[in-house]
């Protein structure tokens, strides 16, 4: 687990964010965008899943598009997080596969806030998806995810969630069906490229500052 400090002072020095990565590397692979909350104010919480990076050393199957047991770091780190810190909001940043541990961490738990990029609500259709476009690549879904999208109405935390115009794996649509669910507690917002390119392309002066604004302006609301 690694703690981030923000970096200058102003109203979101309270909030801590928790980022749960994809299915590839490990927390550095995140390091511009922890950098560019703590530059905003903003507490950072990045950690590796089980078998990820430095974290526990399990055997893991890469086929799989995750793991259920990857839920229970997720709240091992949000306890942590919450007893040593206590921050007054606390929330989520989760990308692709990270998405997927992060709704079913909150059909369980209630948080203040999460963001979400790379939204997977159905792993089944995503597991396909990605199948077309690589023919030889084999995504198994363990059996949680065959019975997923139809619970995540039943998620009460404010969602904002990025959605890539060009994405085909994790799509516009998916994200506004999502949305759709809980209107007044959820908010699409699209940018022009692909998957996982949000805060990339997001920028204006300093790298995923647009991005960062536009979850400050949610977490106004």
């Amino acid at each position: 687990v690694r703690k981030i400090e923000p970096m200058v002072s102003n109203e979101n020095n309270k909030t801590c964010i928790i980022i749960c990565g994809g299915d590839k590397g490990n927390l550095s692979y995140y390091t511009l965008h922890a950098a560019a909350l703590s530059f905003a104010g903003y507490q950072v919480v990045q950690f590796d899943y089980r078998g990820f990076g430095r974290s526990t050393a399990v055997e893991l199957d890469e086929e799989y598009m995750y793991y259920d047991a990857f839920e229970q770091d997720l709240e091992a780190v949000a306890t942590w997080t919450v007893a040593r810190y206590q921050p007054s909001k606390i929330g989520l940043l989760a990308f692709s596969m990270g998405t997927v541990i992060a709704q079913k961490y909150l059909l369980g738990h209630k948080m203040d806030f999460a963001v979400m990029e790379g939204l997977i609500i159905n792993p089944v259709v995503v597991s396909r998806r990605i199948q077309q476009k690589d023919k030889d690549k084999v995504i198994k879904v363990p059996e949680s995810g065959y019975d997923f999208e139809r619970k995540l109405k039943s998620i009460k935390t404010p969602v904002l969630v990025f959605a890539g115009d060009e994405d085909q794996v994790t799509t516009v649509p998916d994200a506004a069906r999502f949305c759709k669910k809980r209107k007044g507690k959820r908010k699409l917002i699209t940018f022009p490229g692909g998957h996982m390119m949000g805060m990339k392309v997001m920028t204006q002066n300093s790298f995923g500052d647009d991005y960062i604004n536009r979850i400050t302006e949610f977490l106004r609301r």
